[in-house]
């Protein structure tokens, strides 16, 4: 008669069970970054692309450039915020 214990598996999470408070707050957290900065970039806030960080984007690719990149970067986070949500990733 064997002896041995069985063999456990290794533990593989299910990936549909239910995300965690944390893992809403992350995407909650891309989505409103990703609101702000679109609106930023539509509204063409001055206190925006004159701080110091933004400045930075506007010198290389100039005030219109830096528009269309925020713009662009706002649009990313919300799109993958939102597919993250309704797809209840887990990473």
């Amino acid at each position: 008669m064997d002896d041995r214990k069985p063999r456990r598996l290794a533990y593989r999470p299910n990936r549909r069970q239910a995300m965690k408070t944390s893992e809403y707050m992350v995407l909650v957290v891309f989505v409103v970054a990703g609101l702000f900065s679109l609106v930023s970039s539509i509204g063409n806030f001055d206190w925006f692309f004159s701080s110091r960080k933004a400045a930075v984007l506007v010198q290389w690719l100039g005030r219109t450039g830096a528009r269309f990149f925020y713009g662009m970067l706002g649009l990313l986070l919300i799109v993958s915020g939102m597919a993250f949500f309704l797809t209840g990733y887990k990473g």
